[in-house]
């Protein structure tokens, strides 16, 4: 049996996320481009969504829980995204993940990252514009009936 009810983007539970951040269903909505914009998720999404961004001159910081974008790619092509985004300044930051995000007096938004590394020291991206979670679809199956049929997912 095929279920194809469609998903729905997840925002993980980010202190603020829910309250500043938006998802990929909402991102082509805005209704002005942000002059500054972190993304989060370095999936096919986020980094398709930080490219362009980046194209349309937005300074674009993308942060990603492993160490390149587009983990479940070829190495050797996320090396090369890798490159491309240095040399257009986009702010790549791998082995991190965001903890945090307030908006000040002024509007603007700051995100607090920590990076897994042992080495590396939390840090916060300030004066943010935009926040956009690319951090995964979740199944739209609550409530569609398939346990009343006997349906187990």
């Amino acid at each position: 049996i095929l279920v194809a009810t469609g998903g729905a983007a997840s925002i993980p539970p980010i202190e603020g996320a829910r309250d500043f951040a938006i998802t990929s269903d909402q991102v082509l909505n805005l209704d002005e481009k942000p002059k500054k914009l972190v993304v989060v998720g370095g999936g096919y999404i986020g980094c398709e969504q930080a490219s362009i961004f980046n194209n349309l001159g937005t300074e674009v910081y993308l942060i990603v829980r492993q160490d390149l974008p587009l983990a479940g790619f070829d190495r050797e092509a996320c090396a090369f995204v890798m490159e491309q985004y240095k040399l257009r300044g986009l702010h790549v930051y791998g082995q991190s993940s965001p903890t945090k995000m307030s908006k000040g007096a002024n509007g603007k938004l700051t995100v607090h990252v920590e990076p897994y590394r042992r080495d590396g020291d939390p840090f916060d991206i300030e004066d943010v514009d935009q926040v956009l979670m690319a951090t995964g679809r979740k199944p739209k199956t609550q409530n569609i009936g398939l346990e009343d049929i006997g349906v187990e997912l």
